[in-house]
């Protein structure tokens, strides 16, 4: 740079010295209030922290939380207990449906043999009133069979006692055979009524006879009906019995899997108390890390605002160095380069013919 010209010199802000008192001084209040409200809300999370690690309630917390796992294990043991012997009466049921099941076939068995029985009885009643025709014609003689047989049999005797005799065709032989006939007749009235009574006792019999074993063989019916109807209803009663027996087993078996669960339920608390006081404390630790990080940023802050400031200086100190060599170097190369030209201006006097 010639010509008497000089670099020209970096832009230094106005009032540098004042400001840069002001500014200092700004900068170091602030920063000491970061460095203070960071100590104190440093001394905050710590104690926070520290109030969560001691919290007084924790362990009572924890040891009520185990007390209670214990009393739902021994609910959940209760439950499994009971759902075993439910589910034991639930299979005793069963099998008594089975058992029960098993006398049907027996009943159906006795049924058969009592309709069997009824058979023939009922033949043994058509037998005896078979006889009864028979009884009635012998004891009341309705038709008069017998009493013509045998006033014929009592004519036909006297006829031949008068012809041995010698006596037939004669009014004797007339008045004989007459008597006899006669006499008969006297004999069998006297006789029907007894007859009579013997053959309606004995048809009475005969007939009561008849309607007993029809009364047995109805009965004998009546009982195998009831016999089948029994077996039915035992057929039903042990379907009803195994329904209800399924039932309760199937009852047993869900209070088994309900016992299991509250002890698996007994098992977990207190492992989630634990869980959540660590968590309480995970949670408090990272609050007074974050807390920490947010003042640690303003301190961050406050350094960089120094770098900032002591960056302007030095950007300015070295303009301001670099003009002044540049501005020695043109000073200096100018000096020089005069006491050349008057180096050169004198030795041309002693050169000759100069």
């Amino acid at each position: 740079m010639g010509g008497g010209q000089k670099a020209p010199t970096p832009y230094q802000p106005a009032h540098q010295g004042a400001a840069d008192s002001a500014y200092y001084g700004t900068l170091s209040g602030l920063t000491s209030q970061d460095q203070a409200n960071m100590g104190a809300v440093d001394t905050g999370y710590a104690n926070a922290y520290n109030g969560v690690l001691a919290n007084q309630y924790a362990q009572p917390m924890v040891q009520g939380t185990v007390n209670a796992a214990n009393v739902t294990n021994q609910v959940g043991q209760n439950d499994v207990t009971q759902g075993g012997l439910v589910t034991a009466q639930g299979n005793q049921i069963f099998n008594d449906a089975g058992t029960v099941r098993g006398y049907a076939p027996q009943l159906e068995q006795l049924a058969g043999l009592a309709k069997g029985y009824a058979a023939p009885m009922a033949a043994n009643a058509d037998t005896l009133r078979s006889y009864a025709p028979y009884l009635a014609e012998m004891g009341l003689d309705p038709n008069f069979s017998e009493y013509n047989y045998g006033m014929q049999q009592t004519k036909d005797a006297a006829n031949v006692g008068n012809a041995e005799q010698g006596l037939s065709g004669s009014p004797f032989a007339a008045g004989v055979t007459g008597d006899a006939m006669a006499a008969y007749k006297r004999n069998y009235d006297a006789s029907r009524l007894t007859k009579g009574m013997q053959a309606l006792s004995a048809l009475s019999g005969l007939y009561g006879s008849a309607g007993g074993l029809d009364l047995n063989a109805l009965t004998a019916l009546q009982g195998s009906g009831g016999l089948l109807n029994d077996a039915a209803g035992m057929y039903g009663k042990a379907a009803n019995m195994g329904i209800t027996g399924s039932n309760i087993v199937t009852a047993g078996q869900g209070l088994q899997g309900q016992g299991a669960d509250t002890q698996a339920l007994a098992a977990m608390m207190p492992y989630e108390a634990s869980n959540t006081i660590s968590q309480d404390q995970m949670a408090a630790l990272g609050q007074m890390a974050q807390g920490e990080s947010a003042m640690s940023g303003n301190l961050q802050n406050d350094v960089s605002g120094y770098g900032n400031y002591l960056n302007i200086g030095q950007q300015a100190t070295a303009g301001a160095q670099n003009a002044a060599k540049i501005n020695y170097q043109d000073s200096f190369m100018g000096g020089l380069g005069q006491l050349l030209g008057v180096a050169v201006q004198a030795g041309m006097h002693f050169i000759p013919g100069g």
